[in-house]
């Protein structure tokens, strides 16, 4: 009962997947109520949590499990579910990635079936499913980009051996669900890395004082001695140099650029905007001392850069509205840095200005997804000649370049 209790990849329950064969609307349905259910889940157990219940209405399964690669220990953790109790993770278990077959998936990027009766190339693992009443096992890659996090699994306990469709599906939510998986393994690294910078500003605060330039001058007033000088008047002049002196530095500090601190390079972060799923990976954050956060997009193709083309910048402005749901009273700036002439373009952005967006983007996604794009008949015009979907249109769509 034990082992039951903790069988690693899920499997199918009848051997079928419901969703092989629905229409492509039906199965848009399914992967956005797959986002949906993992959206807001915070921790790997609740994200596992998430997809088994919506997988229901699309899998049987008996067993599920998420399966990550440790880089470090250079081993495979799976998080366990049973789908009896989708609401309760089960005990984890580790194994190096030559001893566990989603490191084989993890290594290779290619989905994998076994019958564990006549398995042999993983003893200790094969011989702890089979305990817990496995017959056979799928599992796909779980990879976002080139971002290979480790596998999903489905088991059975009954032979199941999945249709090259089956397959198909089962890595498209996979791909789906390592976008999920990712972001949130992206967050905890920032919210770790800003929990470490908090408590690094704080001891510095603690050692540090700063003083203004009117408390500088207040204490050289206050603790300055006339002792050591030749004369009351030598001892003036040396003061009044010492404020001339003071004035210089503030003066040249106000005209420098407040120093940033790198909060995050290359994360993906994702949002559930409610009709649909934003995710982005933004290049560079930086956190700057009053605590606004400048979004940095680098381009390394453009030869010039300008405060218009920042302000018109669609992906800067995707950025923010992801930002702003884990930072959400930081003021923005969002900039683009263009890499051949070395030069960097930020202007602030408003709260006002990033709500105007959103409503333009929520209205774009709309008509997207209220179109019928089954009913939709391609039609041939200039811009096609030159587009790197054309292939795509002519065989899927039908779509004739000699009309």
């Amino acid at each position: 009962a034990d082992m039951a209790a903790m069988a690693t990849p899920l499997s199918l329950r009848t051997g079928m997947i419901t969703g092989v064969g629905a229409s492509s609307s039906d199965i848009y349905e399914a992967v956005l109520a797959l986002s949906r259910s993992i959206a807001g889940r915070n921790d790997l157990s609740g994200l596992l949590s998430g997809v088994a219940e919506s997988l229901q209405r699309i899998v049987a399964f008996d067993f599920a499990a998420l399966i990550l690669h440790d880089c470090e220990a250079n081993s495979m953790y799976s998080y366990v579910l049973d789908a009896a109790a989708p609401a309760d993770v089960g005990p984890t278990r580790r194994l190096p990635v030559e001893q566990d077959p989603a490191g084989w998936v993890w290594i290779h990027q290619r989905p994998l079936v076994i019958a564990l009766e006549a398995e042999s190339r993983w003893p200790e693992f094969t011989e702890w499913v089979r305990t817990a009443g496995l017959r056979s096992l799928t599992l796909v890659p779980l990879t976002a980009g080139d971002n290979r996090l480790g596998a999903l699994g489905f088991g059975c306990l009954a032979p199941f051996a999945p249709s090259r469709e089956e397959l198909a599906f089962l890595e498209r939510i996979a791909s789906e669900f390592a976008v999920a998986v990712e972001a949130f393994l992206a967050k905890q690294d920032l919210l770790r890395e800003r929990d470490r910078l908090r408590t690094l500003f704080d001891v510095t605060k603690a050692l540090v004082s700063k003083l203004s330039p009117d408390e500088f001058r207040h204490a050289l007033e206050r603790l300055w001695s006339d002792a050591g000088f030749e004369s009351a008047q030598q001892s003036e002049a040396f003061k009044q140099h010492g404020h001339a002196l003071a004035s210089q530095y503030y003066e040249a500090q106000a005209a420098q650029p407040a120093a940033a601190v790198v909060l995050f390079t290359e994360r993906m972060l994702r949002r559930d905007m409610g009709r649909y799923i934003l995710t982005g990976r933004i290049d560079r954050v930086d956190e700057h001392p009053d605590g606004a956060l400048e979004i940095i997009d680098y381009k390394s193709g453009r030869a010039e850069v300008d405060e218009n083309q920042v302000r018109n910048d669609l992906a800067l402005h995707c950025y923010a509205l992801l930002l702003q749901e884990i930072y959400p009273d930081r003021p923005l700036w969002i900039a683009l840095y263009a890499l051949r002439p070395n030069k960097k373009v930020a202007v602030p952005l408003d709260a006002d200005a990033l709500a105007e967006f959103r409503e333009l983007l929520d209205a774009l996604v709309a008509q997207i997804l209220d179109e019928d794009w089954d009913t939709l008949a391609p039609r041939w015009i200039p811009h096609c000649a030159g587009c790197e979907f054309l292939e795509l249109c002519v065989r899927k769509l039908g779509l004739n370049p000699a009309e």
